[in-house]
């Protein structure tokens, strides 16, 4: 019983990470969504700042991205 209520939580779990991730997007300042590069959000939070990992920039732990 143990195991299968372990292997139940963590599905869920991962599930709610999934479904923030998935609705995360960034946006330029004018309300576009990029498309000349591929913008990934530092966290999940509903606002984030926004790298491009490709051309070597880093999301920091305080949220922040590094270029």
């Amino acid at each position: 019983m143990r195991s299968s209520t372990f292997v139940f939580t963590s599905f869920v779990a991962l599930s709610q990470v999934q479904n923030v991730l998935a609705f995360t997007q960034c946006y330029y300042p004018d309300g576009s969504i990029p498309t000349d590069y591929i913008w990934e959000p530092c966290t999940g939070a509903e606002f984030s700042s926004c790298c491009v990992p490709s051309e070597g920039d880093i999301c920091q732990p305080n949220g922040l991205c590094y270029y």
